[in-house]
């Protein structure tokens, strides 16, 4: 049974900040934000200690981020919102660690999903009634435009696969009987996620959600193979050079054929290869610190659009460093995932796919540093200093004492 407390109702409203609802006025949203940021750093800053290295990796990023600002004479409101930007996702990380440490994984991912399809549902309600225009890619919905949708409906997929292996191992028909049903609900609501994709027009977040379900079900060495921060970042650099190196899988037949006739789009990616064209001039212009938080420098040279390219994005937001920083974050958060036994492994390597679906959908827009991307590297960082801290060995697996007081 579910029982609400301070934590829990925290971590609920921390997950409600990622998103500012559009009936919502502006700076209440702000207030409520800074809020619940400053609150949860006053409430978690002791939990530092269990992953140093990560928080200080996401300090220097932070740092960057804010110094850029202030060089690039970004206004005042813009700087102070890079330096709240930075402690949002030191609120984030700390408050995964204290909820992960002191309360069962499970309990942690129940609070998660429950939060997350509420959002879900506040958000897809509404399309039965409102007008919305779901060709029109600038459309706003309760939570932002149609890829905040798309990326929502696919991390509640994943946690609701996470939960697909979580069964305590007490009788043989039972845990084969509730695994049965849990992974039908996962596929089910995955399903789901995907006719959300396709009714908001989201062709990217179709993609990365079906990119996710294979790395799901992909066998268990190639998992094992994948799960760690350079591998990552090693996918990550390796495909962008082959998106925008000298023979670029861009040009190439088989992918314009894909794009024009399966997905409906046009062979520019919608305008985005005109923008690819001028950006690197763009960022040698300012290769070190970039242009700033919040900049709108691409629009100003072309009058409209973003990087659309999570890689190139934080090169024009925070140059190289920013970038070597941020891939410190992902190197640090994942570094000693192992996949162990099924039943306890599902939560990370849930949280591994969906990272993986979200570099699928960075190679065509900028979502590498939203929030819901820090949440789920900051669960497997918590996981992982969960599970450094083993306290004796059963005869299944590794558990820590406060898994083992949940399970009893």
């Amino acid at each position: 049974m579910f029982k609400l407390n301070i934590d829990k109702l925290n971590m609920i409203l921390m997950c409600f900040t990622f998103y500012e609802p559009s009936i919502i006025p502006h700076y209440v949203f702000i207030a409520f934000r800074y809020m619940i940021i400053i609150w949860t750093i006053s409430r978690c800053w002791f939990e530092y200690q269990k992953i140093k290295k990560v928080l200080l990796a996401v300090l220097l990023y932070g740092i960057t981020t804010i110094v850029s600002s202030i060089y690039n004479e970004m206004p005042t409101n813009t700087v102070v919102a890079s330096f709240f930007f930075l402690l949002h996702i030191l609120s984030v990380y700390l408050l995964s660690v204290h909820m992960i440490k002191k309360y069962s994984t499970k309990e942690c991912f129940k609070v998660l999903l429950g939060v997350f399809l509420t959002i879900c549902v506040l958000t897809d309600i509404p399309m039965l009634f409102i007008d919305y225009d779901f060709n029109n890619s600038s459309e706003e919905y309760l939570i932002g435009n149609k890829f905040v949708v798309s990326y929502v409906h696919c991390f509640t997929s994943a946690l609701f696969f996470a939960r697909v292996g979580s069964i305590r191992k007490e009788n043989a028909v039972r845990i084969k009987a509730r695994g049965v049903c849990r992974r039908f609900v996962a596929y089910l609501f995955a399903l789901y996620s995907l006719l959300i994709c396709w009714i908001v027009t989201c062709s990217t977040g179709l993609i990365s959600t079906v990119a996710m379900i294979l790395i799901l079900i992909l066998p268990e060495n190639i998992i094992k193979f994948i799960s760690s921060g350079k591998k990552m970042i090693l996918v990550t650099l390796i495909v962008t050079i082959l998106m925008f190196g000298s023979f670029s899988l861009l040009t190439q037949p088989i992918i314009q054929n894909f794009v024009q006739n399966v997905l409906g789009k046009s062979t520019s990616f919608t305008g985005r290869i005109q923008i690819w064209a001028i950006i690197f001039e763009v960022i040698s212009r300012k290769p070190i610190i970039g242009y700033g938080y919040y900049n709108n420098i691409i629009e100003m040279v072309l009058g409209y659009g973003n990087p659309q390219n999570g890689v190139l994005k934080c090169l024009i937001d925070t140059g190289i460093l920013g970038l070597l920083f941020y891939a410190c974050i992902v190197m640090c958060s994942f570094k000693i995932t192992n996949v162990k036994e099924k039943s306890e492994s599902t939560y990370i390597l849930s949280m591994i796919a969906f990272y993986y679906a979200m570099l699928v959908a960075s190679l065509v827009e900028i979502n590498l540093t939203h929030l819901i991307v820090f949440l789920c590297m900051s669960i497997v960082a918590a996981l992982n200093a969960k599970d450094s801290e083993i306290i004796y060995i059963t005869g299944y697996s590794k558990l820590t004492l406060s898994e083992d007081r949940n399970n009893v």
